[in-house]
């Protein structure tokens, strides 16, 4: 009876948790939208799971526009620190239906995209727009980190660039700065991460 109780408790608690907790939510990365450099490392916690190319977009011509509406967002970050709310972060879920509260990364490339507009298209040809980052793995076409890692395949600039929490459905998303992504590293610019070393 205790452990049913307590198993019942512990469902209740991460039902009705409040949109600030962990409960529900992309694994988080940090506090504002930062340019960094990323690495395929198939043995890390959260892992890359794959990239989403300017193929799969609505007009993949107006990826530059995307580009420079994901730019222009350079250093913003959450007021207070730690809140997932704030001027900036709270302008990028209304993007998606969401107020203040919940983890940002997706809803900052989904902001990004639609002022392209350039919103990756499933299989069934629906646009994706969403707050979770696993979400964009249903695009029409996706790339293998394993490809890419090995040289195989270059990921164009513009793309999206999807992390997946080893045995949790919670990650992690950004956009493709090189011009293309060759081999096991590239640069990316990301909402809701942490400052890269250098600006710490």
């Amino acid at each position: 009876m205790f452990y049913r109780t307590l198993a019942y408790g512990l469902l209740v608690a991460l039902l009705f948790a409040p949109p600030g907790g962990n409960a529900g939510q992309e694994e988080r990365e940090g506090e504002g939208v930062y340019v960094k450099e990323r690495c395929i490392t198939p043995s890390a916690h959260m892992p890359i799971i794959g990239f989403v190319p300017p193929e799969s977009y609505e007009k993949p011509c107006r990826v530059p526009t995307a580009l420079d509406t994901a730019r222009s967002y350079r250093g913003a970050a959450e007021q207070p620190p730690g809140s997932n709310s704030g001027p900036a972060v709270e302008h990028f879920l209304s993007s998606v239906g969401l107020g203040g509260g919940y983890a940002w990364c997706a809803a900052y490339a989904s902001h990004s995209l639609q002022q392209g507009p350039v919103r990756p298209l499933s299989e069934e040809g629906r646009a994706i727009r969403s707050a979770g980052a696993r979400d964009y793995m249903d695009a029409k076409k996706t790339i293998s980190p394993r490809d890419v890692a090995a040289g195989r395949v270059d990921v164009p600039k513009g793309s999206l660039v999807v992390w997946g929490v080893r045995g949790s459905w919670t990650g992690h998303i950004g956009l493709v700065l090189s011009d293309p992504w060759t081999g096991r590293c590239g640069r990316t610019i990301e909402g809701n991460t942490s400052p890269p070393e250098e600006d710490s």
